[in-house]
């Protein structure tokens, strides 16, 4: 089959086609853009297992400095204020 002679197959659709692409490609940059700046911010803003850590450390220290001044206070007014 010789294709020497034979025309493309172009029937004015294509450049309608190609529009369309082109502006599907501009539209999925845009999207791509706009990810990698909500990924940057995401990064800035969340917390690394480090960080969570030190919070359940600095929260125990409290819950257990709480507790032990709640049972101080009591025993410590018997002590002062007989």
């Amino acid at each position: 089959m010789s294709t020497g002679n034979r025309k493309p197959d172009y029937d004015g659709r294509m450049a309608d086609r190609l529009t369309k692409l082109e502006e599907n490609v501009a539209k999925l940059t845009a999207d791509v853009v706009e990810l990698r700046v909500s990924v940057e911010v995401l990064k800035k803003t969340s917390a690394t297992k480090a960080d969570l850590l030190e919070l359940k450390n600095s929260l125990i220290m409290w819950f257990v400095g709480a507790i032990l001044i709640a049972q101080l206070i009591p025993a410590m007014t018997r002590i002062f204020f007989p």
